[in-house]
């Protein structure tokens, strides 16, 4: 990445789908539990999408997930 005239590395840690269920869920085979689309910990959230989002796919949190807000555009026109 380059800022003026300094550069500046940014190294990011990248764990597979599969070494990340690994860690969560150990030796477990039972897609209910491991499947992308399983939400284990009853949150709404996919595993699939815990993975994407850095989440614990076994605490039911939300926290973590990206937000939007959509806020009110006013044209004024002559």
């Amino acid at each position: 990445m380059r800022y003026g005239n300094g550069v500046a590395e940014i190294v990011v840690g990248v764990t597979s789908l599969a070494d990340w269920k690994a860690l969560h869920f150990g030796v477990e085979t039972d897609p209910a539990l491991i499947g992308d689309s399983a939400d284990p910990d009853g949150d709404g959230i996919a595993n699939l999408l815990e993975y994407a989002f850095g989440l614990e796919p076994l605490s039911p949190s939300r926290t973590g997930l990206p937000s939007m807000t959509v806020q009110p555009v006013v044209q004024m026109k002559p």
